[in-house]
């Protein structure tokens, strides 16, 4: 009998143990984030560079130097020209300078050519609506007009750089900054002196070799390692943050435009687009 109350004691001590001993901490669990279902597309043809998305389709210059538009899947539509230097896109009318000067419009749905700018020696453009505004290569500002083309001033000064900001245009010659009037193409000396006008900075911003920052309209994409975050651009608020599958990490950082639909958003790059399945 004793026996028996001595191994029951001995069986309550060692329970007693168990339950009283303390607990070893293991640090904090990180939590797994939802992990994204990707798909990636690759075209035969990459683009020079950044695509515009309008209208639910791709527009931008070829590595071959042709313009053209594409779905959002690569299917090309239709291409136009040679040698593309600079676009833009505004009321389905798509305005290019190639790299010999000539300027031109096309309709962005069929690619036909709309007009043909007379001015043939003009370096860059920029959309100034209700026209145009082009530097010559020989310095001179020009300004034509969007529908057709035509010239409506060319200033009788030359400059070294222009820019166009809220309606205002300002030009730059021997580090004098002036002001020019859209209407006449007049220009008079800045009171502000020796000023360099403001060029726009472009909103993608490679931060790291894993990180990417990128601004579109309302919404942030920023990537950093295998993380895929959308933020509010208004308030800084986070709309949702994901995992990128790792084989497809090395594509996402490549971003150049995206574009988002209900639980898909679509990463394009220059070698084709990656689209995303939200889970």
């Amino acid at each position: 009998m004793r026996s028996f109350f001595c191994s029951l004691f001995l069986i309550f001590l060692l329970c007693y143990s168990i339950i009283s001993a303390p607990t070893v901490s293991l640090g904090p669990t990180k939590l797994r984030l939802p992990r994204l279902i990707c798909r990636s597309y690759l075209y035969s043809v990459g683009f020079l560079d950044a695509p515009v998305l309008y209208d639910n389709c791709l527009y931008g210059i070829l590595e071959t130097g042709s313009f053209a538009k594409r779905s959002i899947y690569g299917q090309t539509e239709w291409e136009f020209g040679k040698n593309v230097k600079q676009f833009f896109i505004q009321f389905n009318t798509i305005v290019l300078l190639d790299k010999s000067g000539r300027l031109m419009s096309i309709d962005a749905g069929t690619g036909y050519k709309l007009w043909e700018s007379d001015q043939q020696d003009i370096q860059t453009i920029w959309l100034a609506f209700p026209g145009i505004l082009g530097l010559s290569k020989t310095g001179q500002a020009v300004y034509l007009d969007f529908f057709h083309g035509f010239l409506i001033w060319k200033s009788q000064e030359t400059f070294s750089s222009l820019s166009y900001d809220e309606g205002k245009i300002r030009g730059t010659f021997f580090n004098r900054l002036y002001t020019l009037n859209v209407e006449t193409g007049a220009s008079v000396p800045d009171p502000d002196g020796l000023i360099d006008p403001q060029i726009p900075t472009d909103s993608r911003q490679v931060l790291a070799a894993d990180k990417l920052r990128l601004e579109k309209e309302s919404i942030v994409l920023n990537i950093e390692g295998s993380t895929l975050e959308l933020i509010d651009k208004q308030d800084g608020t986070s709309l949702g943050k994901w995992e990128i599958p790792s084989s497809y990490v090395s594509i996402a950082i490549q971003t150049l435009n995206f574009t988002r639909e209900d639980r898909r958003i679509w990463l394009v790059h220059p070698k084709g687009v990656l689209e995303v399945e939200l889970p």
